[in-house]
């Protein structure tokens, strides 16, 4: 009998690495062509970034846990692969939450010719990334079991 759990695991490693090959056949060519350097483009190379490492963090965790769940969940880096995890995940919605930012003060203060700069585009970028790490540490500070008390009364 074929094991569905399985196929799904199967088929998920199969889309993250399509996902991933074409992600750098999307990026790499935006990075090595000096005619297609453009300050706009330094956003889609974000946003191909934490697709990126998205993909990747849970391409190795789907692998992991079909071949050696005890190694990968054990005390010393159970912490780390939540933080991994939520970082990861995280940083493709605020890749596009940054580059929402910036179209909207692009067009609300367009007579601003910071908001036209490298600067501007370089500091959405980057605080992207900060916040994306920073918002992720909460994981540590906490370490140990959760009770949850469910109160059953009529």
């Amino acid at each position: 009998m074929v094991d569905v759990t399985r196929v799904i695991t199967i088929l998920q490693i199969c889309a993250l690495t399509t996902v991933i090959s074409l992600t750098l056949v999307y990026s790499i060519p935006l990075i090595l062509i000096r005619r297609l350097r453009h300050r706009l483009h330094i956003f889609t190379i974000s946003v191909c970034s934490a697709i990126l490492c998205c993909s990747i963090y849970w391409l190795v965790y789907f692998v992991m846990t079909e071949t050696n769940v005890q190694q990968f969940y054990n005390a010393k880096t159970c912490s780390l692969v939540f933080y991994m995890e939520t970082m990861c995940t995280l940083q493709v919605p605020l890749a596009f939450t940054a580059v929402s930012i910036h179209r909207l003060c692009y067009v609300v203060y367009y007579n601003k010719f910071f908001f036209k700069s490298k600067r501007w585009i370089s500091m959405c970028v980057v605080c992207q990334w900060i916040i994306g790490i920073v918002l992720s540490l909460p994981i540590f500070i906490r370490n140990g079991p959760v009770r949850i008390f469910v109160n059953c009364r009529g």
